[in-house]
């Protein structure tokens, strides 16, 4: 039997440092809840942080990406408006 190598699209040649989105320890929205380690941040984290390929869907890194331009504090990873 043949055996196929499978090559991943994400891997960089260099040894993974982090799986979680690199600007988990900047988000300016998460800084509002620095001190609140309660479900709110947990689940946001949970959902869009913990994984480099997750935190491709955060509204947050679109909105910069198209717009060249910080998202506003308020704005949620999931786009909505606290």
């Amino acid at each position: 039997m043949i055996e196929l190598n499978r090559i991943d699209p994400l891997a960089s040649g260099e040894p993974e440092m982090s799986m979680q989105c690199e600007k988990i320890d900047t988000c300016p929205f998460f800084a509002q809840f620095r001190d609140d380690s309660g479900v709110i941040k947990g689940g946001w984290i949970a959902v869009f942080c913990n994984d480099k390929v997750k935190a491709l869907d955060c509204a947050r890194k679109k909105h910069l990406m198209q717009t060249g331009e910080m998202a506003p504090e308020n704005m949620t990873p999931g786009g909505t408006f606290l």
